[in-house]
């Protein structure tokens, strides 16, 4: 019976392939339980009457009201509560990461909730200025196991103790789900615009900003460190500037205010 509702529910499955599958698990849990009892089931109907029970001992198979059955339902309901919290919680290898407290396990996170929800870092670590501890915001993952949080106005690319181009190199790093948030991005395309109307365009606004501009060949003061990652970086080509730009806020791009420039911004807005 299971095969055929599958065959039939094949429609359901271009709508919803979770809705599908928990009809159908739905369904077999449902007659595969009564295998356990004394009747047992007709599992191979309408090709056989045959009934399924097991086990083969009837003194072992359960009996409508007895303890064994109210054992029996205790056991899967526990089953279900559990899974229910592993699959919450991220799954049973995102708790682990999380119980290591490594920057792996923060990105984990990050990739399951931040299009809903804010995520933040319990973070204890080292820098090359000392040491640093506190619950930061996560801005974005620069890698599997690498992300960007901002300290101040700076922003910091976190690590483990082995990362040795990160600012921060992590003892700890726990991740935790924050606010809720709605997230949007669009792209935006300036062809000889002056960047003062893009900034203007977005003021108020929290937003993150990545693409590549063609500047004018003029002075430009972009001031870059490595005490921290860059979200502006500008090259000289022969009668023009290139700068790229990596997760930078409206106030990364306030030293470009008075320039023309040209090409392709992806702008990710944040609202709560």
């Amino acid at each position: 019976m299971t095969a055929i509702l599958a065959i039939g529910m094949i429609p359901l499955a271009f709508d919803s392939k979770e809705l599908y599958f928990s009809a159908l698990i739905g369904f077999f849990c449902g007659w595969f339980l009564d295998v356990f009892t004394k009747a047992g089931v007709s599992a191979f109907y309408p090709m056989s009457s045959a009934r399924l029970v097991i086990p083969a001992n009837p003194a072992l198979r359960l009996s409508t009201g007895s303890k064994n059955e109210w054992l029996f339902s205790v056991i899967f309901l526990a089953l279900f509560v559990i899974s229910f919290q592993l699959h919450s919680s991220g799954g049973v290898m995102q708790i682990f990461s999380s119980l290591l407290a490594q920057p792996a396990g923060v990105t984990e996170l990050y990739l399951a909730h931040s299009n809903k929800h804010r995520i933040y870092v319990n973070l204890s670590g080292q820098t090359s200025a000392g040491n640093i501890t506190g619950k930061y915001e996560v801005v974005s993952l620069l890698s599997n196991n690498t992300f960007l949080i901002r300290k101040e106005n700076a922003l910091l690319l976190v690590g483990d103790s082995q990362c040795l181009h990160c600012h921060v190199r992590s003892d700890s790093a726990k991740g935790e789900i924050g606010e809720a948030i709605y997230v949007s991005t669009q792209e935006v395309r300036l062809n000889e615009q002056p960047i003062s109307k893009f900034i203007e365009h977005f003021s108020g606004r929290e937003i993150l900003i990545s693409g590549e501009l063609t500047l004018p060949n003029e002075e430009i003061n972009i001031p870059n460190s490595q005490m921290q990652f860059n979200a502006i970086t500008v090259t000289a080509n022969l009668d023009s500037k290139t700068a790229r730009l990596q997760n930078a806020s409206l106030e990364d791009l306030r030293p470009l205010f008075r320039l023309m420039a040209s090409g392709s911004l992806i702008v990710k807005t944040i609202t709560q």
